[in-house]
């Protein structure tokens, strides 16, 4: 089997997303392929074919990554995957080979991407950055404490009026928080809120409710209601929470209070909130949220030159890394990196290395969601200068956990 990979033309979309589509197990229609076109730019989409025969299929949206300090392009990379008759037989490697090749060359130092088996993307360099919780509360035993009382008003909103009022909450939100990157207008419409009929698993349609404080829009929800009735008459129900952000602790609050507040619902349950969510210390009783962490955005470093000099450090300093790449040679082995009030600078080092780790455990450690104890209190990285990793954990501190909202 001689498998080909190519980078697609406008008219290759269509087979491209069948293919993805079909490794899990899932169709696609005109206004699929529509609404795809609008978001995507077709040359960083990828196709493998056996012969003629398309049979593996990976994206890379491009990315503008908020990371500590700033922002990096990076590749959202999507729609991964090989129809069931090829796989385990290279044709994922050769996706992986060509896109990293690609990214390289198109000076984008980060990638991530949502992985659908855990076990995959290791060997490809990618490791754990982000970690996202689900919670599942009585919206009436939901209730804060010190409790200063109502505040702000509240607008439910049309999807057109949601296309103007949540962005610059968003944005404001994504400007602080590692792991969250810049939607367009277009993924805003095609991806953020597009809602057909086949994406609410039996729930209603999304509900869009803004929080106004002192007339100014500063946090939203958008959620969906699952409606069930027990047979003594009660409902048992839920509100499915989508997304849900604040600019402020007050706003996060108010727009929390609105959702615990549901009529016709038992519980409130949310997918995808940040590991160090404020409901754990603002609510009174935080185990009724039945907090369970689990992996979130998976980021892979491209260029660690690029990557290590892109975002900041939280104190001065110096680290010497000996980095283990057995995907991306070009990464592999000693690099210096120096943080200072002149900027930071990454070079290859001669000088005895501090530490010694996996590219993709480096990866982990890049946005601030793991630390460099984690990983070598699991015996991943190995300490080779006396107080080495608490050094590092010091200058890769982050204000909060890297945290990225939704799937792409």
């Amino acid at each position: 089997m001689a498998i080909s990979v190519h980078n697609c033309e406008r008219s290759d979309l269509r087979s491209f997303l069948e293919t993805g589509e079909a490794a899990f197990a899932e169709h696609v229609d005109d206004a699929d392929e529509a609404r795809v076109n609008e978001i995507v730019e077709p040359h960083r989409m990828l196709l493998a074919k056996d012969g003629d025969l398309p049979v593996g299929a990976s994206g890379a949206f491009r990315f503008e990554l908020t990371v500590p300090g700033g922002e990096l392009p990076a590749a959202g990379v999507t729609l991964v995957g090989v129809i069931p008759s090829h796989r385990r037989q290279g044709v994922l490697t050769a996706l992986m080979r060509k896109e990293l090749d690609d990214l390289r060359a198109w000076d984008e130092p980060l990638a991530v991407l949502w992985c659908s088996e855990s076990s995959i993307y290791g060997r490809y360099g990618y490791g754990v950055a982000t970690r996202q919780a689900t919670i599942d509360i009585e919206g009436n035993r939901a209730q804060f404490r010190n409790d200063s009382g109502r505040q702000g008003k509240l607008v439910m909103l049309s999807s057109d009026e949601a296309l103007k009022s949540l962005p610059p909450v968003y944005e404001r939100v994504c400007a602080q928080t590692p792991g969250m990157y810049r939607r367009s207008a277009a993924w805003w419409k095609n991806h953020t809120l597009h809602d057909p009929p086949q994406r609410r698993d039996g729930d209603s349609p999304q509900w869009r409710v803004a929080l106004e404080l002192e007339g100014r829009t500063e946090a939203f929800a958008i959620y969906r209601i699952h409606a069930k009735w027990g047979s003594e008459g009660l409902p048992t129900g839920h509100a499915r929470v989508i997304e849900v952000m604040g600019t402020s602790p007050v706003a996060t609050r108010e727009i929390w209070r609105f959702l615990f507040s549901l009529d016709l619902v038992a519980r409130i349950q949310a997918d995808a909130e940040p590991a160090d969510t404020p409901l754990l210390t603002m609510l009174s009783e935080a185990r009724r949220l039945r907090f369970l962490l689990q992996d979130g955005l998976w980021l892979r470093i491209v260029d660690i030159k690029k990557a290590l000099e892109g975002r900041s450090y939280a104190v001065p300093g110096s680290l010497v890394l000996e980095v283990e790449d057995a995907f991306c040679s070009w990464n592999k082995g000693r690099w210096k990196l120096t943080s200072g009030q002149q900027g930071n600078v990454v070079e290859r080092s001669d000088d005895r290395p501090d530490i010694m780790i996996d590219t993709a455990d480096l990866a982990s450690t890049y946005l601030g969601g793991v630390s460099f104890g984690e990983i070598n209190r699991a015996g991943a990285a190995t300490e080779l200068t006396a107080g080495a990793m608490e050094r590092a954990d010091t200058m890769f501190r982050t204000e909060r956990a890297p945290w990225c909202p939704e799937m792409f």
